[in-house]
């Protein structure tokens, strides 16, 4: 009987996409929040959602085993977990949008642009 390849092998120098999210749903951004105190629930109230579905993270590995319906989880060392958390992609780009509005008026100010206190810088060669 000959040997099949398998559709997916693990690297054999050990490096393994432990976080990596698989099947992900494209109408959605996702990401993985450790379950440190208040962050599950400050996210929920920025429209993130826990993810309950079959979704596969990172590689495949024996004893992470999930009943169907439950978070979506991942164990990241020293005791934590942390959960797989999604938001609607066009929600998203809106806090995207929101995040670079303020940088640009930063940037604008810090440039010499409108309400800057900063001055000018000229140079002068002999």
């Amino acid at each position: 009987m000959a040997n099949k390849r398998r559709s997916y092998r693990d690297s054999i120098n050990g490096v393994r996409g432990r976080l990596t999210v698989k099947r992900k749903d494209p109408g959605f951004e996702y990401r993985i929040v450790n379950d440190d105190v208040g962050r599950i629930d400050l996210l929920k109230e920025r429209g993130y959602e826990i993810v309950t579905q079959e979704t596969p993270i990172g590689d495949n590995r024996v004893g992470t085993p999930t009943k169907e319906g439950s978070p979506v989880q991942i164990n990241v060392g020293q005791g934590k977990k942390a959960y797989l958390m999604r938001i609607k992609k066009e929600w998203y780009d809106e806090d995207q949008a929101a995040k670079q509005a303020e940088i640009d008026t930063v940037e604008k100010t810090i440039q010499g642009g409108e309400g800057g206190d900063y001055g000018s810088i000229k140079v002068v060669t002999k």
